[in-house]
């Protein structure tokens, strides 16, 4: 299920993350959530691994 959120970006950060998601075909909001999912799977990844190296 998804969820909407507010977020607070500078307008340089923002202006310059809607020229890279177009060039990409995606929107900010897709970017944004694609580039979540991929911290916290790296996150977990890393504690999965950390927790097995012991």
């Amino acid at each position: 299920m998804k969820q909407n959120i507010t977020l607070s970006i500078e307008k340089e950060i923002l202006q310059k993350a809607r020229i890279i998601a177009a060039q990409r075909q995606l929107s900010i909001s897709a970017m944004l959530g694609m580039e979540l999912e991929r911290i916290v799977t790296d996150a977990v990844q890393y504690e999965q691994a950390k927790r097995s190296a012991v």
